[in-house]
């Protein structure tokens, strides 16, 4: 296991060489002078718990209180999306028909796991595939974890492995990869059932898997959650690494051309009480009076998108070449953003409402582009306007009152969630 395990080589004491089925396996024996069935318990929770990379494969188990083992597999093992990194970065030429090879193996994969247990629940099999690895040998391995809450549907193996992968596939960082989460998404039988050997080169793969690629309006990506900025709807730029963080230079905004932002409230208990200002208002709670669930807690959250964004995709379409001319990038790299979103909650107020004699409001005031400027505690029927807002924090009448602490999420600037982003295939 040298090279291939970051544990202390103590570890592998008392390890011998067994053989299971004309295999060679290596078993970890837990005698009573290395601690028995208490350190066999111990070390089995912490392997099958651990998630890390570099990690020793467990094949199987004895539980013999006499002498309880582990049986491990002599091959190093990778989660899959770990691999996927890897082939991107070392051979970047035939990533994408490797990719599309091995969810077939994984397709595959898991097919036998279903002739050998037919009654495996599909929420186990979907769990082993999202969560699968691979060895050395570029074996496909998963390992179903079977739970209480376990259910079955009526989805195919293609469709399971669609589910697990597409999204993960249309990710930032494995960019080469998108154009297969995209046919995998649109169409996981025609995937699945087709080699990725029938074809010479990459760009004839590529040809054959843009027939099933989703449509532009089933498109828009998950920002990054990585990267952080104070941006809004109608921003273009381009993804850079500066100093191994990868950041979002903004270029320029369009949101006029979609005639500005509009925020949408998604969900929460506060009410809009006027454009752009929401308020949850907190009674007393009458001495010996039970809490309410349902309203013993402050949340909202909501998203700003373009105010006329069905024509996002055809817009870009049209000007991605000028934008990319005129600030010197590549037309696939240009990014537009689409949506952010924003939320704020306060899990309980029942200290609150206990200590109260009148009611009190909380307010939050949002700007025209979706962020929270402004958000305190008043016992004003109606929110502060004007040069007040600015006076706010240092509103005596709530001082020493045991104020909830309202999380705001993303700081006080709505957090990108979604954009759209030309392939070079589309050009």
């Amino acid at each position: 296991m040298h090279g291939k395990d970051n544990r202390d080589a103590a570890f592998w004491n008392n390890a011998l060489i067994a053989e299971v089925g004309g295999q060679r396996y290596i078993a970890k024996v837990y005698t009573q002078s290395s601690g028995g069935e208490r350190a066999f318990e111990h070390d089995l929770e912490r392997l099958v718990n651990d998630k890390g990379s570099n990690i020793p494969r467990i094949f199987g188990h004895s539980s013999d209180s006499a002498t309880p083992c582990i049986l491990f597999a002599t091959s190093h093992v990778s989660p899959f999306h770990v691999y996927l990194g890897e082939l991107l970065r070392t051979s970047p030429e035939t990533a994408l028909q490797d990719a599309w090879q091995l969810l077939i193996d994984m397709k595959d994969a898991a097919e036998g796991l279903l002739r050998n247990y037919p009654s495996l629940p599909s929420s186990v099999l979907w769990d082993a595939l999202a969560k699968a690895s691979i060895d050395d040998e570029r074996k496909i391995i998963l390992t179903p974890e079977v739970s209480s809450s376990a259910y079955n549907s009526s989805e195919s193996v293609e469709k399971l492995v669609q589910t697990a992968w597409s999204e993960f596939l249309r990710t930032g960082q494995y960019r080469p990869l998108r154009p297969l989460g995209y046919a995998l998404a649109g169409n996981p039988q025609a995937v699945l059932g087709t080699s990725p050997h029938t074809f010479d080169d990459t760009a004839s793969a590529l040809r054959y898997l843009k027939q099933f690629w989703i449509a532009p309006s089933r498109r828009y990506l998950s920002w990054p959650s990585e990267v952080k900025g104070c941006f809004e709807p109608g921003d273009f730029g381009v993804f850079e690494v500066h100093r191994n963080e990868r950041v979002f230079r903004k270029l320029g905004s369009v949101s006029t051309e979609f005639g500005g932002v509009v925020t949408r409230k998604n969900a929460g208990n506060l009410e809009e009480v006027q454009p752009g200002v929401f308020r949850k208002t907190c009674n007393p709670l009458p001495e010996g009076g039970q809490v309410n669930p349902i309203s013993d807690y402050l949340m909202m959250s909501w998203t700003n998108t373009l105010k006329e964004s069905k024509d996002e995709w055809n817009w870009l379409c049209a000007n991605v070449g000028r934008l990319a001319s005129e600030h010197g990038v590549e037309p696939e790299d240009l990014v537009l953003l689409t949506e952010t979103c924003h939320g704020l909650d306060a899990t309980s107020l029942e200290t609150l409402t206990r200590t109260i004699q009148s009611p009190i409001h909380y307010y939050v005031h949002l700007d025209a582009i979706g962020r929270a400027f402004r958000c305190y505690w008043t016992f004003g029927d109606a929110p502060i306007s004007g040069e007040g807002l600015s006076e706010i924090a240092e509103d005596p009448e709530v001082k020493g009152l045991p104020l909830p602490v309202v999380e705001m999420h993303f700081g006080r600037t709505p957090f990108p969630v979604q954009y759209l982003q030309i392939e070079n295939i589309d050009l």
